[in-house]
């Protein structure tokens, strides 16, 4: 619109339109960006493919006909320069390394150490006693015991149900698993996206990301957590 309106004001031209490459433009800027020939009207439109007359300047690239910003980021390579930082790959290595380290840590601490043991026992007591009341409660209405243990069961069916033992070899499997998953996802989300992990510690991270791991995380259908049904019980 803006440039049937300047070919409008602007025309009748000097140049006709064959003399594209064999003269000097005059360029007027009328819009953001475009601007005019005033001898045989052909129009510019800056951007970073189409713009010949370019110019560098501190941090960006400026079109030398309209003076339009073409290219933010900007980085030349100076002779000296006092502000670059290196990083060391192996250092980083080490880093990603002590990671991993602190992840299966947190990992086994709660499926497979002395303390993990000691609450599955608790917690298989505590369903066991609750149990027994049931079965106590319930023969004093009834001679059968079988419907005494259909009534207790059915009243401990809102209970969580745990396994009667502590397998250690399945849940060792769980727990390289399980840290591979969390370290993948800690480490690709520390890379891209470091604020979200701000102001949380690795134990509270990892326990919360197995948490999750019951029953899986996806965002947008991209698995970003694998469920792993084992913890649940």
């Amino acid at each position: 619109m803006c440039e049937a309106v300047w070919h409008k004001l602007r025309s009748p031209f000097v140049l006709p339109p064959s003399s594209a490459r064999f003269h000097q433009c005059e360029w007027e800027t009328f819009d953001m960006g475009v601007a005019g020939c005033l001898l045989f009207g052909s129009i510019h439109q800056c951007s970073r493919q189409l713009c010949m007359r370019l110019q560098q300047i501190e941090d960006a690239t400026v079109c030398e006909i309209t003076g339009c910003v073409v290219h933010k980021s900007n980085f030349v390579t100076n002779e000296f320069d006092n502000t670059a930082m290196l990083r060391n790959s192996s250092s980083a290595g080490i880093l990603q390394g002590v990671l991993s380290d602190d992840i299966e840590q947190y990992v086994r601490l709660l499926l497979t150490s002395r303390q993990s043991m000691q609450a599955h026992e608790q917690e298989l007591a505590k369903i066991t006693s609750k149990f027994k009341g049931y079965m106590l409660s319930g023969g004093s209405t009834t001679t059968c015991i079988f419907q005494c243990l259909e009534a207790s069961m059915r009243r401990l069916h809102s209970a969580r149900v745990l396994p009667h033992r502590f397998d250690f070899a399945e849940r060792e499997a769980i727990v390289n698993t399980a840290s591979q998953h969390i370290g993948f996802l800690v480490v690709c989300t520390r890379c891209r996206m470091p604020h979200m992990l701000r102001g949380l510690d690795n134990r509270t991270l990892v326990f919360g990301l197995l948490y999750l791991m019951r029953t899986g995380m996806t965002a947008h259908s991209v698995c970003l957590m694998p469920a792993i049904t084992k913890l649940a019980t």
